[in-house]
């Protein structure tokens, strides 16, 4: 496998961005809920798996308004765990379940065309019995693809029938761009938890194999963004102290290396998205909790530091064309980023700070409906340089050496920053 190490460097250009993200905002949803895995198909329509009073109990929900609201789908049956979920339409998708008293087809597949109004049962003949979490994806109402245990399964006529193979390890992300270009990741069953991944130009036909070698490298994300580029990172569940991932530009005959951003010990990748070729965000999290994001708009050459959030035990990152969402942190709660700007000045207003610039050592103000009381300031590294508790809409800032920081406003019902010029 090919390591030719592709360098991060750090960018903190903010009079030149012509792309940029804004920083997260917390939203509050069901307060028995924790919101598990997202999957977006606009800027407000997505559905999520949520875990019910952190009991195991898994729920399928759908919100068209970007999150505020979520409505529960009914799932096909009760009682078999609920695995897996892909919708490629409003209302039209899939899910997986696992009843292992069924010793004949123990993952079972289910479609719907009117979001859990009616369900029809399309499984395979013979399944696998389900060791570990399966994965599922259909691209229009035929073409469709399924994983778990060791076996691919994949459909090209909506499920009336099936082709298997046995791919020698357990598959734990999928993602393919049409009916013959995918990428899949994987755990070797191992205590060592050992990743790879494999590419397939012909629908899985055919593959192309990378192993890795280090320990907690298991591939929990990956992404077909072309016909010949994908990315597969080792995150979520079986992955630990890596500040890597992997891209390939030639269908997984070869393999890079990128190095993430992190100048504090003991950091871990935690979470990756790539919405297209070149635009994507990445969260590192450092012993402490706290987790750093950073975003890219060249394909991962420079990241830009992006916000932090502490005490994250973060889920699921998506970005849409406009916004992105990450799920994780406490109950009840997610964080949602404001739209996509285009900075022309050098300012990302998210929130109406004044004066900005601002002398060192003055009062900042701010507008603001909604009652914070803690304000947080950060230098570019991500570093907390100054937190304090407020009241009203002010607060006497110290100090600091001119430059541009990151402040950041909470209250009970979100948190909201903006960049901050100090002269």
């Amino acid at each position: 496998m090919k390591h030719t190490g592709k360098l991060w460097l750090f960018a903190f250009l903010l009079f030149t961005f012509q792309f940029g993200y804004g920083q997260w905002d917390s939203i509050n949803h069901s307060p028995t809920k924790l919101l598990e895995k997202l999957d977006f198909l606009t800027d407000d329509l997505g559905y999520a798996t949520m875990l019910v009073n952190q009991t195991g109990a898994r729920t399928l929900e759908k919100t068209t308004d970007g999150g505020m609201t979520w409505t529960e789908i009914t799932l096909p049956v009760s009682g078999p765990e609920f695995q897996a979920f892909h919708f490629h339409a409003s209302g039209v998708g899939v899910v997986v379940l696992r009843d292992l008293q069924n010793t004949t087809t123990p993952t079972m597949i289910y479609k719907t065309t009117n979001d859990g109004a009616a369900w029809q049962n399309i499984s395979p003949l013979l399944t696998a019995t389900g060791i570990g979490n399966a994965v599922c994806q259909f691209l229009d109402p035929n073409t469709g693809f399924m994983a778990t245990d060791e076996k691919f399964y994949a459909t090209t006529d909506g499920g009336t029938n099936w082709t298997s193979q046995s791919l020698g390890r357990y598959t734990t992300a999928i993602d393919f761009i049409d009916a013959n270009h995918g990428t899949l990741g994987f755990f070797d069953g191992t205590f060592g938890y050992l990743g790879s991944m494999m590419t397939t130009t012909d629908g899985g036909a055919t593959w192309n194999t990378a192993l890795l070698t280090q320990n907690g490298s298991v591939i929990g994300e990956v992404g077909q963004l072309t016909t010949t580029t994908s990315y597969a990172a080792p995150v979520d569940w079986g992955s630990y102290n890596q500040l890597k991932y992997f891209t390939t530009s030639n269908n997984g005959l070869s393999w890079d290396t990128v190095f993430v951003p992190s100048s504090l010990p003991n950091s871990s990748l935690e979470a990756i998205h790539f919405k297209d070729v070149s635009n994507g965000m990445i969260a590192v999290t450092a012993v402490g909790g706290i987790s750093y994001f950073y975003e890219t708009a060249d394909g991962g050459t420079i990241w830009t530091f992006q916000d932090s959030l502490p005490g994250l035990n973060i889920r699921d990152l998506k970005l849409t064309d406009n916004t992105g969402y990450l799920a994780g942190g406490e109950q009840g709660k997610f964080y949602k980023l404001a739209s996509t700007l285009s900075v022309k000045d050098g300012a990302l207003d998210l929130l109406n700070i004044y004066p900005n610039p601002i002398a060192s050592g003055a009062r900042v103000h701010w507008n603001a409906a909604e009652r914070f009381d803690q304000l947080t300031l950060l230098d570019l590294s991500g570093k907390i340089v100054h937190q304090a508790a407020v009241q009203g809409n002010t607060a006497e800032l110290p100090q600091f050496p001119a430059g541009m920081y990151l402040l950041r406003l909470e209250g009970e019902q979100r948190s909201v920053s903006t960049r901050l010029m100090m002269n």
